[in-house]
């Protein structure tokens, strides 16, 4: 895997493009203590070349030379909130004014604040015996 710094993101796929890695495999974003963009490319053979990047501050598309990244990099957009310089990345699932993209660790979900089912009886009454979830053996 080669890092790569955000200014110099587009020369850096554009070497990796130039020396045979051509195939548009995937491109995901990530929150690791920081948003990040990683691309992996693959060359006719089957070799792959990975390139990672910070993207705090946004990083420029890559629509133009590899428009089959268009739908990556809408739904890093939309799920972790990275900004792709020269796209637009309007929401595929979630309205505009979502206060903070799903996927980022700070974000905290309805889901995520209400207990779990057989935590509490009805009435608040603490369950003397919890459920198991499905295929989990006494």
């Amino acid at each position: 895997m080669q890092r790569v710094d955000a200014s110099a993101w587009l020369s850096a796929v554009q070497a990796e493009m130039a020396n045979g890695f051509t195939e548009f495999v995937t491109l995901i974003g990530i929150d690791n203590g920081g948003l990040q963009v990683w691309l992996r490319l693959a060359d006719h053979d089957g070799n792959q070349a990975v390139l990672a990047s910070n993207a705090e501050a946004g990083i420029d598309s890559l629509v133009t030379m590899l428009p089959r990244c268009a739908w990556y990099e809408r739904e890093a957009a939309e799920m972790f909130g990275i900004r792709f310089h020269g796209h637009d990345t309007a929401p595929l699932l979630l309205s505009a004014a979502a206060a903070l993209p799903p996927m980022r660790k700070d974000s905290l979900l309805a889901a995520r604040q209400v207990a779990w089912p057989g935590e509490k009886e009805p009435g608040g009454v603490i369950a003397h015996r919890r459920h198991r979830p499905p295929g989990v053996s006494a």
